[in-house]
């Protein structure tokens, strides 16, 4: 076996722990030799120490620790319209912990972009931001103020997991307007507040979903009953085309009877003043005219009977 270009001698003991430490680690012959040489030629501990290297390379890292408080990130990005020109810093300080930044150059538009970190605070506690000018001759001044109360962010909760607020505070100095700092003000949550959080947005999403859930098989029952009702009334619409198209039995009104009857005694009045006409016609051609026949009395029962006779 050659290495980096030159012979390299070994006794057949060697040679045979080479060839065990390069099947076992699926390694080259000369790593293997490499191996061996620096772990005194035994292949146990040649083989451990070439295992223990690939599995700490291999092992996740770490998760980064536990924030067990909340925590408040001031951030100042820049500076607009100081009434001072040069080099400015900005302090910030929370509950009394105060934090220097660095001095920037820029006139009356400097840009910082410090970042400040606090870990003990109250939603009644105040953000005091601090401008300082500085002066070559005499002491550095505090050009210009303005405070922030930590109670203008709303409490972390479900639908606001991070309460933040970018934007531009105003700088006085004296009552007197001295320009504007653009600053981010963020409250991170405490770790168990980031699982209770989590914990409320899952019962709400599982809310969200149940009342979704719910509507929909309201929707779905609401078609259901109007499709059968629709079903229903056209199957009473059919029946009624169908006694419709059936032709039932003549009704005889009981007036229609009543009617007939008259018509009839109508018919036989007529008929009674025909046959009385007609005899009082042939009475007056027997006997003359003008005169009067007057009826005869009724024939006494023995001259009814000898008439019969």
């Amino acid at each position: 076996m050659s290495s980096q270009g030159g012979a390299v001698d070994m006794s057949p003991e060697q040679a045979q722990k080479v060839n065990l430490v390069r099947e076992v680690l699926k390694v080259s012959a000369v790593d293997a030799y490499v191996l061996l040489q620096r772990h005194g030629w035994d292949p146990h501990e040649a083989v451990s120490a070439k295992l223990n290297h690939q599995n700490r390379r291999s092992a996740p890292q770490q998760p980064p620790r536990e924030n067990a408080h909340p925590e408040l990130v001031v951030k100042v990005s820049k500076g607009h319209r100081l009434t001072h020109l040069g080099v400015h810093r900005v302090s910030v300080e929370v509950d009394g912990r105060l934090l220097m930044g660095e001095w920037q150059e820029g006139d009356d538009s400097p840009r910082f972009g410090e970042t400040f970190r606090f870990h003990k605070f109250t939603r009644e506690s105040y953000i005091k931001f601090t401008l300082w000018h500085k002066r070559t001759l005499r002491q550095d001044k505090r050009a210009a103020e303005s405070h922030f109360l930590v109670g203008n962010l709303p409490k972390p909760s479900a639908s606001v997991p991070l309460p933040r607020f970018v934007g531009w505070i105003l700088l006085e100095h004296k009552d007197q307007a001295a320009g504007q700092l653009h600053v981010d003000v963020c409250w991170v949550p405490s770790e168990a507040e980031r699982q209770k959080i989590v914990q409320e947005r899952q019962q709400a999403e599982a809310a969200q979903q149940k009342a979704k859930l719910e509507k929909e098989m309201r929707e779905e029952g609401t078609r259901t009953s109007g499709s059968l009702q629709r079903e229903g009334g056209g199957a009473k619409e059919r029946g009624e085309r169908h006694n419709k198209k059936m032709v039932p039995y003549p009704e005889i009104p009981s007036s229609g009877l009543g009617g007939e009857k008259e018509e009839a005694g109508h018919a036989n009045g007529s008929v009674l003043r025909q046959m009385a006409s007609s005899s009082s016609s042939a009475s007056g051609a027997g006997g003359g005219t003008g005169s009067k026949v007057r009826p005869s009395a009724a024939p006494s029962g023995s001259a009814a009977a000898a008439a019969a006779a």
